[in-house]
């Protein structure tokens, strides 16, 4: 569980320095330590056990991504610092899930591989976004819809097809 514990840090951490980068960087800096607080508040319970207040640290987190964007803030500030909390929420609530079993290698080995897996999607997600920014496309709003919905189902087909294989 160490390892959920540690990545759950790091992730909270980059979403809330994210994101008070962000205002920052657009003039802001009253408004940047509001989500580096958040992150120490969120991490504070997280050790303490204060499940419920996973949940509720997505849903600012998310209204704190959208007031940068608002603001003006960079792109990809937003997107590292909803891509840390989304993973910081998910290794908490799989912190809460496996907080009933003991601490055998088989279980060692399931949370340290969740862990890194979800790790290496935050890392994949947030290259595909700084690609994204810096190939210029001029879609129109009915090519990018179809390239969105080609994506999704994409997706859906992937792990339908690798949860057939597990």
């Amino acid at each position: 569980m160490r390892t959920t514990r540690t990545v759950f840090y790091f992730a909270a951490a980059l979403s809330g320095l994210a994101l008070g980068a962000g205002a920052f960087s657009v003039g802001w800096p009253l408004a940047a330590a509001l989500p580096v607080g958040l992150a120490l508040l969120w991490m504070w319970a997280f050790k303490s056990g204060w499940r419920w207040l996973h949940g509720w640290m997505l849903f600012l987190y998310w209204g704190l991504a959208l007031g940068s964007a608002w603001l003006g803030a960079g792109v990809l500030w937003t997107a590292m610092g909803l891509t840390g909390a989304l993973a910081a929420w998910e290794l908490a609530g799989f912190e809460r899930r496996m907080s009933g079993y003991g601490e055998d290698s088989d279980l060692v080995q399931i949370v340290r591989r969740h862990s890194l897996r979800v790790g290496a999607v935050a890392v994949i997600s947030l290259v595909l976004v700084g690609a994204a920014l810096s190939v210029p496309l001029g879609f129109r709003f009915g090519w990018a819809a179809m390239a969105a919905l080609l994506v999704f189902v994409g997706i859906s087909q992937a792990v339908r097809y690798l949860r057939k294989g597990e």
